[in-house]
């Protein structure tokens, strides 16, 4: 027996056409609806504006700013500080964990210093310039780490402002 003779020789393949609508339909499905046969050009139109009027008529999301534009302590020209909060650390090694957020106005940034306790900077919005022994760039979503005692000078080189969140482990 070959292997396209079966039991099933008389019904339709898989795919069919179902030619009173002239489209695909799997097999045991009917396709019912509408067809560009029975409906005219104004009711065609008028559905498709139903359709897609909803997602028309939303405004875009806009790019909203994290902080206010004059949120935060400035502690220096083109820098704001917001402290987020301190809290007891469950690690081994610290006492604690402090969040603080960083707002540097473009061409705005810290000069070099040594970091005294273990950091974690995460860009949020914007971009650095970051050296710290080489010169590297650090985008919104990124993160870099100072351990205590390294060097660093960071740097707003972009032309909106960068949010930095510094996460401190503290030993003290």
């Amino acid at each position: 027996m070959a292997a396209n003779d079966n039991n099933d020789a008389g019904k339709a393949n898989f795919l069919d056409t179902n030619e009173t609508l002239g489209v695909w339909c799997p097999r045991g499905l009917r396709c019912g609806g509408m067809t560009m046969e029975t409906i005219d050009r104004r009711t065609a139109i008028t559905l498709g504006a139903a359709l897609f009027a909803p997602t028309a008529l939303l405004p875009s999301p806009a790019k909203a700013e994290m902080y206010a534009r004059h949120a935060g302590l400035v502690i220096m020209p083109g820098v704001r500080r917001i402290d987020l909060g301190r809290w007891a650390a469950a690690l081994p090694n610290y006492k604690a964990i402090a969040i603080t957020d960083y707002i540097m106005a473009p061409g705005s940034g810290f000069p070099p210093e040594k970091i005294r306790q273990d950091t974690i900077y995460h860009v949020l919005e914007g971009e650095l310039r970051v050296k710290k022994g080489k010169e590297f760039f650090v985008k919104a979503g990124e993160i870099f780490v100072c351990a205590a005692g390294q060097s660093k000078e960071d740097t707003n080189p972009g032309e909106v402002d960068a949010v930095v969140r510094v996460i401190t482990l503290c030993t003290s």
